[in-house]
């Protein structure tokens, strides 16, 4: 089965099956934290635009804490991730086979499945946050005198 996490009609509709579970993407931050464990393969797509490339990859940070490994679009903060951590594509053939890659083989699943959940914990914790803003503080000295 497919749950299909998104809030645009045309993905819904391109994907829709009797197997097919529709949750929208901008409800419930709670609910969603609550479902995220229903995913077994994360898939994150992002078309090459000015706005897309300004957005994070929080899409693949939520899923990839509790080690759900991802399939993604290789670009923006996306490929900045690492190909150890996860599956990039830039063509509809890197699609099927990186899907196909994680869902056929078990190794390769628990691969990228601990290694994007030890990029999220060494890299995107709040401790690393904490570090990263201290540090930049230290850096910023223009107010100074």
């Amino acid at each position: 089965y497919l749950n299909l996490y998104t809030d645009n009609v045309n993905i819904l509709n391109l994907l829709k099956h009797e197997k097919t579970t529709y949750i929208p993407y901008n409800y419930n931050f709670y609910e969603f934290q609550e479902t995220i464990g229903d995913i077994d393969i994360n898939i994150a797509p992002l078309r090459e635009t000015y706005i897309n490339f300004m957005k994070s990859n929080i899409r693949v940070i939520l899923p990839g804490y509790k080690g759900i490994p991802s399939v993604v679009s290789n670009f923006s903060e996306y490929k900045d991730l690492g190909n150890e951590n996860v599956l990039t594509c830039e063509t509809e053939n890197d699609w099927y086979e990186n899907i196909k890659k994680l869902i056929v083989d078990k190794e390769i699943y628990k691969k990228y499945s601990r290694n994007i959940k030890s990029k999220v914990d060494t890299d995107f914790s709040f401790e690393k946050w904490v570090e990263n803003k201290k540090w930049n503080m230290c850096l910023d000295t223009s107010g100074l005198s």
